[in-house]
């Protein structure tokens, strides 16, 4: 009431009331301020800078997610780059292997049609892989002289190519004639020899 300008009408209304009432008015006035900021200001903001914090702490877990998911992606990819470099590697040997067996294969005809040899048949076989190596069984049947024969077959054991004789069966068809079929087995080594 100090503080009010005494030529005011709210002065005049404010001045005939008892100083108990002017009290318990100012009470009232100063309870329903309070309500009044806490309800419309305070709760509201409060609630606003907790779902914000709760918003920043999922944002931060999310962050700490992505940062272990990037960690695992760089993994899977180095993981992945791995398994192309060794896929890689087995197609070249697969593909080495291939290589071999053909030219053994060739070396098998070639040595034949030097020693004037009828080649019957030449078949391949299972391929059978063991370790460090690769055989793949092939069926030859063979029509010429027992000189030739032992020549052919000399020169397969003897040659640099890994080549053995598994089976044989000679029967002779003439007098200077005999037929031989034989399994050879071709073996290749699985790895190249310089990444052993």
């Amino acid at each position: 009431m100090f503080f009010l300008s005494r030529t005011t009408k709210f002065f005049s209304i404010v001045a005939t009331i008892k100083p108990t009432h002017r009290y318990v008015l100012t009470f009232f006035i100063t309870v329903g301020g309070c309500y009044s900021w806490m309800t419309l200001l305070h709760v509201p903001t409060t609630q606003a800078i907790n779902q914000h914090q709760q918003n920043i702490s999922h944002l931060k877990q999310q962050q700490r997610l992505f940062g272990s998911s990037q960690t695992a992606c760089v993994q899977l990819e180095r993981s992945v780059q791995d398994l192309q470099h060794s896929l890689q590697s087995h197609i070249n040997v697969d593909a080495s292997v291939e290589d071999a067996t053909q030219q053994m294969m060739f070396f098998v005809v070639e040595q034949a049609r030097e020693q004037n040899l009828l080649l019957n048949a030449f078949t391949l076989g299972e391929k059978k892989e063991m370790g460090w190596q690769t055989k793949t069984m092939a069926d030859v049947d063979l029509t010429g002289s027992p000189e030739q024969i032992m020549i052919f077959l000399d020169t397969l054991t003897t040659t640099d190519y890994l080549i053995d004789i598994n089976h044989m069966q000679l029967s002779r068809i003439s007098q200077d004639e005999c037929n031989v079929r034989c399994v050879l087995a071709l073996t290749c080594p699985a790895k190249p020899i310089h990444s052993m």
